[in-house]
C-alpha cells in the first residue's frame, strides 16, 4: 500500500529549487547544478548534492539517466522528453547507476545529506536519486585493543555496510537476521542488531527487542555504547553487563554461541548482548587453541582474578586480627607507630618463624 508523502516534492521546479536553498542556507560545501534537456534543450531539470560527499564530483548524473533512457528506449538524446523520462524510471527503467525514485521532499533531504545526488525535473512532483557518497575512510586491519598471535587479524571499520559484509562473509546462512533503526533528530545514525535465529534464545531476544523499541529515537546515538547505557539491567552498578569487540570473528563466534550484537554507522566497536563474567576472562585467541589447553588457561585466569582481589585482604585480616597471637598484635602497634614500609613483611617472616620454634619445641617435648 503506497503511503502518501508528508512534505511532497512540488511539480514547479522554481519551488523545489527554492525549497533546497532555504533548507540547507549557509551549507557553502553544497552544489546545484541546472541542467536543460529534450528538444532545443527546453526541458529543465537541476541536481543537488554535496561535493564533500559524492564520489565524481564533475559528474553529470542527468546526462548518464538520459544516456541510459536512450539506449533502452528510445532515438537521439536531443528526442527524449519529461514523459519518456516519468515512464522510464516510474516502470523502474534499467540504469547504470543505482537509482532511487523519491517522492517526499524530506526523503530528497535525506539523501542529500547521506551523499546522493538527487535531481529534481520541471513538471514532474517525483525525484531520482543516485548513490553517489564516497569518503575517506580507514581500512580494515587488525583491532589494535585485540591483537593476537594466532587467528585472523580482520578488524572492524567505521563503515557499517563494511562491516556487515565482513560478517556475511563468515555467516553464510539465512538464519543470520539483521534489523535495522534510526536515531536521533541531527545525526540520524543508521543502527543494526544481529542474530542467529536458530542460536538464540527468544525470551532474550524478545526482552531485548522490547528494550530497543522503548528508546527515545530522537536521542542522538553515535556509538553502540549510547544503546548500552539506554538497555542495559543496573545504571549504577561498575560492572559491565555487555561485551564490546572490534574483531569480526569474536562477533560471529558470539553470533552463533545465541549473542545478539549491535553496530552503528561510523564506530567500529560491536557490542555483544548479554555478557557473562566469565566471558570476560576469555581472549579470542582461546578459540584457536587446543580444548585442554585453552581450558587450563581460562582456569588459570579465574583462579588468578580471586586469588589477586581476595588474598590482600586475607593477608591483612590474618596478620591484623588473628586472635591466636596476641604478641603480634603488640607488634604490629609497634610498627604502626614507627611507621615503616616493611613492617607487614616483617611480620610475616617473624610469624614463620615463631611458628617453626612451637613446632620444633612440640616435638622436644614429646
Amino acid at each position: 500500500m503506497e503511503t502518501t508523502p508528508q512534505q511532497p516534492i512540488s511539480p514547479s521546479l522554481e519551488d523545489n529549487l527554492n525549497r533546497i536553498k532555504d533548507t540547507f542556507s549557509d551549507c557553502k560545501d553544497l552544489a546545484i547544478l541546472p541542467w536543460s534537456y529534450g528538444p532545443n534543450l527546453e526541458s529543465k531539470a537541476f541536481s543537488v548534492y554535496f561535493f564533500t560527499l559524492v564520489q565524481e564530483k564533475h559528474m553529470n548524473y542527468l546526462k548518464t539517466s538520459l544516456q541510459d533512457l536512450v539506449m533502452h528506449e528510445f532515438g537521439p538524446a536531443t528526442t527524449v522528453t519529461l514523459e519518456d523520462i516519468v515512464q522510464f524510471f516510474s516502470l523502474n527503467g534499467v540504469s547504470s547507476q543505482s537509482v532511487v525514485l523519491l517522492n517526499d521532499f524530506e526523503q530528497a533531504v535525506h539523501k542529500v545529506l547521506n551523499g546522493h545526488a538527487v535531481i529534481f525535473f520541471d513538471g514532474w512532483e517525483q525525484a531520482i536519486s543516485y548513490a553517489a557518497k564516497s569518503i575517506e575512510a580507514r581500512q580494515v586491519a587488525e583491532a589494535i585493543n585485540e591483537a593476537t598471535v594466532q587467528g585472523p587479524r580482520e578488524g572492524t571499520v567505521e563503515s557499517l555496510d563494511k562491516n556487515i559484509g565482513m560478517l556475511r562473509a563468515r555467516i553464510k546462512s539465512p538464519d543470520f537476521k539483521i534489523e535495522w533503526f534510526t536515531a536521533g533528530k541531527e545525526c540520524k545514525t543508521d543502527i543494526m542488531y544481529g542474530y542467529m535465529k536458530n542460536a538464540v534464545n527468544p525470551a532474550t531476544l524478545q526482552e531485548f527487542q522490547m528494550r530497543i523499541d522503548q528508546i527515545d529515537k530522537s536521542i542522538e546515538i553515535t556509538d553502540p555504547s549510547y544503546i548500552e547505557a539506554l538497555i542495559e539491567d543496573s545504571t549504577y552498578s561498575p560492572f559491565p553487563q555487555y561485551r564490546h569487540t572490534e574483531r569480526t570473528d569474536t562477533a560471529a563466534t558470539a553470533l552463533m554461541e545465541g549473542k545478539i550484537i549491535v553496530m552503528a554507522q561510523g564506530s567500529p566497536t560491536i557490542l555483544i548482548c548479554p555478557g557473562l563474567f566469565v566471558e570476560f576472562l576469555m581472549t579470542s585467541e582461546d578459540y584457536y587453541q587446543r580444548t585442554i589447553y585453552a581450558s587450563m588457561i581460562r582456569l588459570i585466569r579465574v583462579v588468578s582474578f580471586f586469588i589477586s582481589t581476595m588474598l590482600p585482604s586475607i593477608y591483612i585480616a590474618f596478620t591484623t586480627f588473628h586472635p591466636l597471637n596476641p604478641a603480634i598484635l603488640r607488634q604490629i602497634d609497634s610498627y604502626r607507630l614507627h611507621k615503616s614500609p616493611f613492617g607487614y613483611f616483617e611480620l610475616v617472616q617473624q610469624q614463620a618463624i615463631s611458628i617453626s620454634r612451637a613446632e620444633k619445641k612440640a616435638l622436644a617435648d614429646k
